[in-house]
């Protein structure tokens, strides 16, 4: 074992051979594919990903890997409920509350690390810069300061996305979701 998220009512493993294992109750496609039994996880993804971190929420989780098919890219995925644009801000939300195509989410392109909180997503980018987007209702996406682009943020329900830049000389070290908030620790750049 690797790295093991858990939720409220799933848990997902992030074996060391890549392979992901999601088990538990499913309510809104967070344990996908669906398990074919309710005693064995079903194996997610295969061996053209190189997953190295794995995030749990109430009712959506994602991973962030290299595509070994794809260039190496490092890349997100996300699946599970959509309601408020948290599996990938370019859908809109609501659309779907299921998504079993398992989204792409371009927006997180570069994602070295993910979390997943109750209706957003976060990601740290390669480029030293934090992704967010779905649900901002308690400013969890965006602190309402930042200019993200966005209509008024103050009472954004669902399809935010804002881009936070570490202030100059420092560097995003750590990410955390919580339910309703987002936290990041910065290192002074030596």
């Amino acid at each position: 074992v690797f790295k093991v998220a858990t939720s409220y009512d799933h848990t997902c493993v992030l074996y060391k051979n890549h392979t992901i294992h999601c088990f538990g109750i499913e309510t809104k496609g967070e344990i996908y594919p669906r398990p074919s039994s309710n005693t064995a996880p079903d194996t997610f993804f295969n061996s053209n990903h190189d997953q190295w971190d794995i995030a749990a929420g109430p009712h959506h989780s994602c991973t962030a890997f290299t595509a070994t098919n794809d260039g190496n890219r490092r890349k997100t995925r996300c699946w599970g409920q959509n309601q408020y644009g948290q599996l990938n801000p370019s859908t809109p939300a609501g659309a779907a509350n299921i998504d079993t195509s398992r989204v792409w989410n371009t927006a997180a392109t570069g994602a070295v690390r993910v979390c997943v909180g109750n209706r957003h997503t976060c990601a740290l980018r390669e480029d030293n810069k934090i992704v967010c987007f779905g649900n901002n209702e308690f400013g969890q996406v965006t602190n309402h300061t930042d200019d993200c682009g966005n209509a008024d943020l103050s009472t954004a329900k669902g399809g935010v996305k804002c881009n936070h830049d570490a202030p100059s000389g420092e560097t995003w070290v750590k990410l955390s979701c919580g339910h309703h908030q987002t936290c990041g620790v910065l290192r002074k750049n030596t």
